[in-house]
């Protein structure tokens, strides 16, 4: 082998760079340096182009796990093991037969090259047709029959909403003047709802200028636009359009402008649909069309929308709110039956005093002219609507794909305890014979009150202030790499249920947040205002006592909160994943549990397990042992809810496998309870309950894919 190493030495280093070559030096290197590799010492690669598969794996061996921990500016190769404190922070779980990984630096991943990276998931929706970006920012278009909507991207952000005092024209429902904040970004149709996409949806034209459908659809009352929404929602599922709220409209009508109209002080004809014989203020008179133009045909304001001043007046999701001097965060007005409805923008019919940006009016919902149309909305926000464009600065943390190689990279033996140095770079490739998973930096999300790392790995908290007053309810996150697992238990694991099998491979392709505990009491009070759990003498306890669909309106509530973490359930085999942590066990902890790790009836043990304690209630969250990926509780203590509906097992092996819910089928529980027996606490053990059942061993965790 020396005289290979000295070989290699003579290479010039062009021969390494061929690709023709270059592998075969590299090979021959790591055969080279095989002591030094078993040492647990990294080997550079001057090529970069080794590929784990080609390096043969001893005899016999079989596929396993291997952490990979972030120790200094190093990861370090650890075996899982439950009953040990493992140094250094977890990054990430790989699979390998051969025990070979390359390490190296990464390209960020360009749009040309992926081009689904637009979008925050790297998910594309399935109602979007086509996405991009041009000079006024990201958009995306979705397509009813044959024709297709334009929507923009409008990013969250404050901005001065009404009139200051000394604008000329104004009136007095327009102030006084306030700060709003909209914590949530939003898609905004690019123009007002024409006739041709009406007549798709509804099968009818109600609008009296109907000789080009390119016009607006006028004429159709607020309560005619909500049937348009209902229906053109259950076309495009997941799209979940609405009205804009007033504040929304008039943010993206500004466009980050304070003057009376985005395009400045005054206006002209050629830039807005209105009676250009009367003009604003000493501005220039101009032509009067008398009817409405085709949307999309004046001149976009800086973001990219059409005709927000003039040809139609648009209906706003809420009812009217008289302004008061306070700042506010994602106002809406009154939505009662009997609330007038808010119209922004102005008219074709109308002088220019009445197309200013501060402009406001009020109708009843059914309320029908010629000058009143809409545009819609879709907001990521919503539980299942909308998707949103990537944000530089949240990177993906990791991505797991097929093995492919990579280049500037160090080769590592696998072996508990071997070091390579951790690139800094903004993305990290790790390669093994069996996967690639790539690791993207992170700054810290706009939702995070503090991030940082310990020996489970990444965390993150927020606060939230109760609605009653008093200090913010902390909670933490845990984030879960992605990876590979299996899903169910073996045959032969003891005591197991029928709809545990049979036991298949699943991905989970994307990393996602994990509550490290089940809400807890405090933290759903803070939120909702009400405390319905059965045991509420401690505040640190579960809220249980909560069905399906008490947690969806909890999961509205605190999303409205906290811009941009948009929580949800975990899908089931999220949850799995999460509280096996690696394990292949029946439980997280091993072949068995006490109630010193577990709360459940410790009267009945698993197996030949120790008898134990009985609480007869729960216990408060965090307060026994985490499993190896940082999460409390993920046995026992309360049932939780999952989401989307019941998979029956197939041996196939799936990837992010997610069950839409369906009406009666029941919702999916994991994890047992205090009440029940240590069988019914394993990791396999699954359940489901009707969405409106209730009981006092019932609560949830909160997962989020935001990063």
């Amino acid at each position: 082998m020396m005289a290979v190493g000295r070989l290699l030495r003579r290479v010039p280093s062009s021969l390494h760079g061929d690709p023709r070559v270059g592998e075969a030096f590299e090979r021959l290197k790591f055969l080279a340096h095989q002591d030094e590799l078993d040492d647990g010492e990294a080997l550079p690669l001057q090529s970069g182009g080794l590929d784990p598969r080609v390096i043969p794996a001893r005899p016999g061996a079989a596929r396993r796990r291997i952490d990979l921990r972030q120790r200094g500016d190093g990861i370090v190769a650890d075996l899982p093991d439950p009953n040990k404190d493992s140094p250094g922070s977890l990054l990430v779980s790989v699979q390998t037969i051969n025990g070979v990984m390359v390490v190296g630096e990464d390209d960020p991943v360009r749009p040309e090259e992926d081009r689904d990276a637009f979008w925050k998931t790297s998910i594309p929706p399935s109602w979007a047709e086509d996405w991009g970006l041009d000079d006024f920012g990201a958009w995306v278009t979705f397509r009813v029959k044959s024709v297709i909507q334009r929507m923009r991207w409008i990013p969250p952000g404050s901005f001065r909403m009404g009139s200051p005092e000394g604008e000329a024209e104004r009136f007095e429902d327009e102030g006084p003047q306030h700060a709003v904040t909209l914590s949530r970004g939003f898609w905004l149709f690019d123009t007002a709802c024409s006739q041709a996409l009406w007549r798709v949806v509804m099968g009818k034209n109600s609008s009296r200028f109907q000789n080009d459908e390119r016009c607006p659809a006028e004429n159709v009352p607020w309560n005619d636009v909500q049937k348009f929404l209902k229906r053109i929602n259950r076309l495009l599922p997941g799209l979940s359009l609405d009205l804009p709220t007033e504040a929304q409209w008039e943010y993206a009508c500004r466009a980050g402008t304070a003057a009376p109209f985005s395009f400045g002080e005054t206006i002209t004809s050629d830039q807005v649909n209105y009676d250009g014989s009367r003009s604003y203020r000493d501005g220039p008179k101009g032509r009067f069309r008398q009817r409405t133009v085709p949307v999309g045909s004046l001149p976009p304001n800086p973001w990219g929308l059409h005709e927000m001043h003039g040809n139609v007046w648009e209906w706003c999701a809420d009812g009217w709110r008289d302004y008061i001097g306070e700042a506010v965060t994602d106002p809406r007005g009154p939505e009662t039956d009997d609330a007038g409805r808010v119209l922004r923008d102005g008219s074709w019919i109308g002088d220019a005093r009445y197309v200013r940006a501060a402009i406001r009016l009020r109708s009843p919902p059914d309320g029908r002219l010629v000058g009143i149309g809409f545009r819609c909305v879709s907001s990521p926000a919503s539980r299942d609507g909308g998707a949103e464009p990537a944000a530089p600065a949240w990177p993906r943390l990791a991505e797991r794909r097929g093995a492919q190689g990579t280049a500037g990279a160090a080769v590592l033996k696998m072996e508990s305890g071997g070091r390579c140095p951790l690139p800094m770079a903004p993305a990290v490739r790790i390669v093994t014979d069996q996967e690639e998973v790539r690791l993207e930096r992170l700054t810290r999300p706009s939702w995070a009150d503090a991030v940082g790392r310990d020996r489970f790995g990444l965390w993150a908290d927020f606060a939230v202030p109760p609605l009653r007053g008093g200090d913010p309810v902390v909670q933490r996150l845990r984030w879960i790499a992605p990876g590979r697992f299996l899903m169910g238990s073996p045959e032969d694991e003891a005591e197991r249920s029928n709809n545990e099998g049979p036991q298949h491979e699943v991905t989970l392709s994307r990393g996602f947040w994990l509550f490290d505990t089940a809400c807890s009491q405090a933290l759903w009070h803070a939120v909702m205002g009400e405390n319905p759990s059965r045991f509420r003498d401690d505040g640190r306890c579960p809220v249980e006592q909560v069905n399906w669909t008490d947690v969806q309106g909890f999961l509205k509530r605190i999303n409205r909160h906290l811009s941009g973490l948009s929580l949800e359930l975990p899908t089931e085999a999220q949850w799995e994943y999460a509280c096996r942590a690696g394990a292949v066990s029946p439980f997280s902890f091993g072949e068995t549990v006490t109630p010193d790790q577990v709360n459940y009836d410790g009267n009945h043990p698993y197996r030949d397990g120790p008898r134990g304690r009985y609480r007869r209630r729960t216990a408060p969250v965090g307060s026994l042992p985490p499993n190896p990926w940082g999460l409390h509780e993920m046995h026992g203590n309360v049932w939780e809810w999952c989401a989307g509906g019941w998979r029956d097992y197939t041996i196939g092996a799936v990837i992010d496998p997610h069950e839409a819910e369906v009406a009666g089928a029941g919702c999916i529980l994991r994890g047992g309870s205090w009440i029940d027996v240590a069988r019914s606490v394993r990791a396999a053990v699954r359940s489901r309950y009707h969405s409106d059942g209730r009981s006092f061993d019932i609560g949830f965790r909160c997962a989020s894919g935001s990063v």
